[in-house]
């Protein structure tokens, strides 16, 4: 799978749990997922990206305000395509973001190009 063949949710359901198998030891909100999200990851399933698991019910519970009531276990292909989302997004120039303000504060020499880099 690359990149043009997603849908704008399936790439964001893809960081989302990549997300979470970074930052959060492997657990995820199901708040924060709609139907769409859960068709995502069934796909990604059965593509051998990612696995997303309920927690059972008597293990859950809140740690620090978080929910958590799902884990997701990525794999090396799940991990590369989303580090190639990663890149894009931050290839991407978005107006009033910080390329914006780098550029500017370059332009009027508030830095230089080396620290802009």
């Amino acid at each position: 799978m690359n990149p043009s063949e997603m849908t704008k949710a399936e790439k964001s359901m893809l960081l989302y749990l990549e997300s979470c198998a970074v930052d959060a030891s492997g657990l995820a909100e199901g708040i924060r997922m709609n139907a769409e999200d859960m068709e995502a990851a069934k796909r990604f399933k059965v593509l051998g990206l990612a696995e997303l698991h309920r927690i059972p019910s008597h293990l859950l519970g809140g740690v620090k305000g978080k929910q958590y009531t799902h884990w997701v276990k990525m794999s090396d292909a799940g991990f590369a395509l989303a580090h190639q989302l990663r890149r894009e997004r931050a290839d991407r120039k978005v107006p009033g973001y910080a390329t914006d303000v780098v550029e500017a504060l370059t332009e009027i020499g508030k830095i230089t190009e080396s620290a802009a880099a």
